[in-house]
């Protein structure tokens, strides 16, 4: 006869990550995040350290995100733009020469999924919270705390760090790529989920097994990020 298992040692094995999208029907701009809380995460020290993490995760830092631009950042990501022109608007550079013009449909998804509360994010119940309420209350008080503009191969992502886990996000179809590419994997295995990433064996690129990789994004030489 089938006896249900201890349902505490369940608990114990099981880890979960959230995933959400919001697309615009009008423009066909479209917005992807993916949520890892803490408690699922095996060592939450990584959070903690940057460099870790991103080696974990194989992301490579492209430069941080000043969280008061973090609207025109995801702007700039549903338009694919450019990764030197990304940097510089990530940091301010280039909003405050006033050369970056995003679409009024860019803008309009970006404030939308910044302000209002479209994230789901566990916080003593799983609740639904704005991109920048996040940020703001992550980076406010914590040590580590990191928002950045990051990159797995040839997509851009904005990676936000706080004490209650992890996000990744931007444009849906860069997000969808890079996991397709190997970071769905990573965060599983970041989860302590054994995955053919963990073993040691490589997650599939793509449909038949292969595809051609373009240069990455490159740090900027000045400040080694």
């Amino acid at each position: 006869m089938w006896k249900p298992t201890a349902q505490h040692h369940w608990e114990e094995r099981l880890g979960q990550l959230y995933e959400t999208s919001i697309g615009d029907r009008g423009s066909g701009h479209a917005f992807k995040g993916i949520v890892v809380p803490s408690r699922s995460i095996v060592d939450t020290d990584n959070l903690s350290d940057r460099g870790s993490l991103l080696r974990e995760l194989h992301l490579i830092e492209i430069s941080r995100i000043d969280p008061k631009f973090i609207v025109p950042v995801i702007a700039a990501s549903l338009e694919q733009t450019d990764a030197e022109l990304f940097k510089l608007i990530a940091t301010g550079e280039e909003l405050r020469l006033g050369h970056y013009h995003p679409t009024t449909e860019a803008v309009y998804l970006a404030e939308r999924v910044s302000n209002e509360k479209f994230i789901p994010f566990e916080n003593s119940p799983l609740d639904l919270h704005s991109l920048k309420d996040l940020i703001a209350k992550g980076t406010g008080t914590a040590i580590g705390a990191y928002v950045g503009f990051v990159a797995l191969n040839s997509h851009p992502l904005v990676l936000v760090v706080v004490p209650a886990g992890i996000i990744v996000c931007g444009a849906a179809y860069g997000v969808a790529k890079a996991l397709e590419e190997g970071l769905q994997y990573r965060l599983l295995g970041f989860m302590g989920v054994p995955t053919r990433a963990t073993k040691g064996r490589t997650p599939p690129t793509g449909s038949g097994g292969s595809s051609q990789k373009r240069k990455p994004p490159q740090p900027d030489a000045s400040t080694g990020r």
